[in-house]
């Protein structure tokens, strides 16, 4: 498991034979009406990410909610490759689902939280924060006796012995 730092909230997990992006956010244009911009930058990322990704035989993204710093729509849509699976937590709102479903470039799974996922290199996890004011998710990832775990700003901090167990 290769861990790589994204900026801001994103992550890239590599595998012998794919990988995984959390939450990259790399466009220019910022967020929120353009009043909030990565810091430090991490633009210059934009063609090396999209030119690793292509190395591997299956990507998945993984995006923790629809705050615009964590769903970067541009950067998703640029993604060109041939085995790509979009993942997102499954909440009681649509809208990650609505907006997601304008991405003809990838297929789509919603994350239930208490469901384990097993995949040919890992397995993940979702925690999930669905309440009214607030929709975020932290996930977990296992490989060869490994864990890495991405809370990001997910205010999960009540359940950490459920998290510590998994």
């Amino acid at each position: 498991m290769q861990i790589k730092f994204l900026g801001h909230a994103g992550f890239q997990i590599s595998f012998n034979n794919s990988t995984i992006l959390f939450d990259p956010w790399i466009t220019k244009n910022g967020a929120f009406d353009h009043s909030w911009f990565q810091y430090p930058k991490n633009h210059h990322l934009w063609e090396e990410i999209l030119d690793d990704i292509r190395s591997f035989d299956s990507l998945f993204i993984y995006v923790t909610h629809e705050h615009k710093d964590h769903l970067d729509m541009d950067f998703l849509s640029a993604i060109n490759h041939r085995n790509v699976q979009l993942l997102f937590p499954k909440y009681r709102s649509e809208i990650m689902r609505d907006t997601f479903s304008e991405l003809k470039n990838m297929s789509k799974k919603e994350i239930k939280e208490t469901n384990r996922y097993d995949f040919e290199e890992f397995a993940l996890r979702i925690f999930v924060d669905d309440t009214e004011l607030t929709r975020d998710s932290a996930i977990a990832i296992e490989s060869n006796n490994s864990v890495f775990l991405n809370i990001n700003d997910c205010k999960v901090h009540d359940r950490i012995n459920e998290i510590k167990s998994y």
